[in-house]
C-alpha cells in the first residue's frame, strides 16, 4: 500500500484533516469510517472554491458562503467525491 500523509489539526472542538497531495476520494478508499457519523465541509474543490452541484444538494448537501456543508454522514451514499 502507497504512503499517505495527511495533516490533521484541531480548534475549539473542530477537528480536520487537510493534504495538498489527496483528495477526498482518497479518505474514503483507505478509511471510510473516519467520515461516518460526521459532517464535512469542503472549501476548496480543484483548488477553487466549491460550486452548486444538485448531486450534492439534493441529500442535505448546502453552501453557506464560498463553503460547502454536508448533512450528518451516516452512510457514505450522502458523500459525492
Amino acid at each position: 500500500m502507497e504512503a499517505t500523509y495527511f495533516r490533521t489539526s484541531q480548534r475549539n472542538g473542530y477537528y480536520w484533516l487537510e493534504s495538498s497531495e489527496h483528495f477526498s476520494g482518497t479518505i474514503i478508499r483507505i478509511c471510510p469510517e473516519v467520515l461516518l457519523n460526521h459532517y464535512v465541509a469542503a472549501v476548496a474543490i480543484d483548488s477553487g472554491t466549491p460550486w452548486p452541484d444538485p448531486a450534492r444538494i439534493a441529500p442535505g448537501w448546502e453552501i453557506r458562503g464560498d463553503i460547502e456543508y454536508s448533512p450528518l454522514l451516516d452512510q457514505l451514499t450522502h458523500l459525492h467525491h
